[in-house]
């Protein structure tokens, strides 16, 4: 769940602030709301991808700090699902064992989770 904080009716956009977060925002794509409500947002953990650095030159609107928890096989033997904590709200990411490799995937491992704004449902 998130507040949200400001309105982008020329795109159709929503920012909501997680809760017990100061840092960045979730831009969604959603209908007018009250400044102030709640909105619920799901996010599907194959939306979710992760980078060792936010990069501000892509199309994808959410770049979120995170922090691995644990990660762990997935039913396709080329996956792993990745528990993170987004300033203390749980994501999950499902990335290829070969993206896992490349990023030195680890616990405590600082990164950016990257979501696009189309692929959150609110």
């Amino acid at each position: 769940e998130g507040g949200v904080v400001g309105p982008h009716p020329r795109h159709g956009l929503l920012d909501l602030r997680l809760p017990g977060s100061s840092g960045p925002l979730l831009r969604i794509t959603h209908a007018a709301q009250v400044m102030g409500s709640t909105l619920r947002v799901k996010v599907q953990a194959r939306d979710v991808s992760l980078a060792l650095a936010a990069d501000s030159a892509s199309s994808i609107l959410n770049r979120l700090p995170v922090r691995v928890r644990e990660s762990c096989p997935a039913a396709n033997p080329a996956h792993v699902l990745v528990s993170l904590d987004a300033g203390g709200n749980a994501l999950l990411a499902r990335i290829t064992r070969f993206s896992a490799d490349q990023l030195g995937l680890h616990t405590g491992q600082i990164l950016f989770a990257q979501i696009k704004s189309v692929a959150l449902l609110g």
